[in-house]
């Protein structure tokens, strides 16, 4: 996944597709792009919930016993 999507422009500076897709952009934005959608991180947070949960887990349990806890 990736969300960083810019395009310069000449009076505008550079300009963040995926911080407006992600954060700005209204709920009627018509996105032309098949698989695009509003809000990319949530839903893909929403669907891998609980993998990340374990990761976090098992990363903090190996942290942990190579302390010595």
């Amino acid at each position: 996944m990736t969300g960083n999507a810019t395009n310069r422009s000449g009076r505008s500076g550079r300009f963040n597709y995926g911080y407006w897709l992600h954060e700005k952009a209204p709920s009627s934005t018509n996105l032309s792009t098949p698989g695009t959608k509003l809000k990319f991180l949530e839903s893909t947070a929403k669907e891998r919930e609980d993998e990340w949960m374990r990761w976090i887990q098992e990363g903090i349990e190996t942290a942990a016993r190579q302390r010595g806890f």
